[in-house]
């Protein structure tokens, strides 16, 4: 099949450079490359970071940057990324719902050449945070377009089952969306390198405990919840250390935070990494907490790469990571927004190795029944429909 996958950005082969690499990017990229090993040709159209187009070419895959005449903050405007694909003969249009205005290049491709359209909805645009330009652009795309593409959808992919319910949008299509999960590449984060190795390595401190954040430091996903939690824990554990790797807009309320609670030399930030080198971060932690407060997440790729590692969990009660995380089985649930009770979640893991084994050990399990590969071969499934 001929398939054109719209993201806004897609990244490197080698992931090794400083590019943002959001969730949603990681799984279209995933996702794609498992599509052309399938002997699927693929075209990927997606933006530069300049204002000129470039293309990449690799076994059963055409990658089109497309040049971006304006770009804010991660929004990236370009003119040919409308027009140019026109030129590609298509038997599915496949959008990957993240990040505007490139999807609607991909619903216009679609309505224009009559290509059945498969949406993968990566969550809700949030208009609750950030500048004002953000909010009101956010509701704007809210507003006019997303119904649109939604509407004109032949069917729509969520990660979560629980989503389709918590979405401002999708439960209005429910009777056209399918539920196929994100993935985790096992071997990736399989490494072996031990604990102290990867510590040495990331020039990390050696004798102490390490609780670990990583993603995007914004007030949605909790990262002040988890540093208040922390008060609690160097009570217990004083040399213990609070690892924040990412970047955000909270980044600068984080600083002030952790010098009004003491805790400067309890918190370190490392701030943006290359995904290549989340696996040591994972390896060189004792546990990983995911403490989102809001209901835009959808199926965090995070958990699954933590499970991998074989690094026991904690996440908080939202109804889409009560889909993946079973309280006590393969990973702890604390209450949204609740500091101390977090830090109970933390100690416990700290205090109880047989707990923590148990965890590991499940989530491991859990974690190696999600392989890209299956992702591809049921996004092929749904492809047939309509070819």
């Amino acid at each position: 099949m001929r398939v054109g996958q719209y993201i806004t950005l897609f990244p490197s082969d080698d992931l090794t450079g400083d590019e943002r690499i959001y969730g949603s990017t990681r799984a279209a990229y995933e996702l794609t490359l498992n599509l052309a090993k399938r002997n699927h040709e693929l075209s990927v159209f997606s933006t530069s970071d300049t204002l000129n187009d470039n293309i990449e070419t690799r076994k059963n895959l055409n990658i089109y940057r497309y040049g971006s005449q304006l770009k804010l903050f991660s929004t990236h405007f370009s003119y040919s990324i409308f027009y140019k694909p026109q030129r590609c003969h298509l038997d599915i249009v496949h959008v990957h719902f993240d990040i505007p205005p490139v999807p609607f290049a991909g619903l216009k491709l679609s309505t224009e050449t009559k290509t059945p359209l498969v949406v993968t909805y990566h969550g809700d645009w949030d208009d609750s945070y950030g500048s004002f330009f953000r909010k009101t652009g956010v509701r704007f795309f809210n507003r006019f377009f997303v119904d649109k593409l939604l509407t004109q959808a032949d069917v729509i992919i969520s990660p979560s089952e629980n989503y389709i319910k918590e979405s401002n949008f999708l439960v209005k299509y429910s009777d056209k969306t399918v539920v196929i999960p994100n993935g985790v590449n096992i071997e990736q984060f399989k490494t072996v390198i031990s604990k102290e190795e990867c510590r040495k390595l990331l020039h990390l401190p050696l004798n102490c405990k390490i609780i670990l954040f990583l993603g995007a430091l914004n007030l949605r996903k909790g990262p002040d919840i988890l540093l208040n939690a922390m008060v609690n824990v160097i009570k217990e554990y004083p040399t213990s250390k609070l690892l924040y790797v990412g970047d955000g807009s909270f980044k600068s309320e984080l600083f002030t935070m952790t010098k009004k609670l003491g805790l400067e030399d309890s918190v370190i930030f490392t701030g943006y990494i290359a995904e290549n080198l989340k696996p040591l971060y994972y390896k060189a932690s004792n546990l990983f907490v995911v403490p989102s407060t809001i209901s835009t997440e959808v199926f965090p790729l995070v958990i699954l790469e933590a499970m991998a590692s074989n690094i026991p969990i904690i996440v908080s009660d939202l109804l889409t990571f009560k889909s993946i995380v079973d309280d006590g089985q393969n990973g702890l649930i604390a209450r949204k927004s609740d500091p101390n009770d977090l830090s109970i979640k933390i100690l416990q893991l700290l205090d109880y190795p047989n707990l923590v084994k148990k965890l590991c050990q499940n989530g491991l399990e859990y974690a190696e029944k999600y392989s890209w590969e299956n992702v591809a071969k049921e996004t092929e499934k749904v492809y047939k429909n309509y070819v």
